[in-house]
């Protein structure tokens, strides 16, 4: 019998929950987003992957991983429901959204 190797080295985090991502909704907005920016403002990025994508970021294969980025940290306990969680989950967004862009082909925002 082979030998049974667990998946998850750390059970806890095995299975931290579902994310749902509508395509076809993400490619509206970032559509709306686009037409609505005129290039004129900086990333504010105080908001997070919120800023960014705000001010850029106005494809699908741009946005998904921001999204990601920002679901992860929900299923990992974050969330933004008074101005310091959101600060904290702003920060944490970045945070991973810097290390992130080193590892894959993402544009840089310009910071306000």
């Amino acid at each position: 019998e082979p030998e049974k190797v667990p998946l998850c080295k750390h059970r806890e985090l095995c299975n931290l929950g579902d994310l749902v991502v509508s395509v076809p909704y993400v490619k509206r907005q970032c559509e709306a987003d686009a037409q609505d920016y005129d290039g004129s403002t900086a990333a504010d990025l105080s908001q997070g992957v919120a800023g960014l994508m705000a001010t850029g970021f106005f494809t699908v294969q741009e946005r998904m991983p921001l999204l990601m980025i920002h679901g992860m940290l929900h299923l990992l306990g974050h969330d933004h429901e008074d101005d310091e969680d959101h600060e904290l989950m702003a920060r944490r967004e970045l945070e991973v959204w810097q290390e992130f862009r080193y590892r894959i082909a993402m544009p840089e925002a310009q910071a306000s």
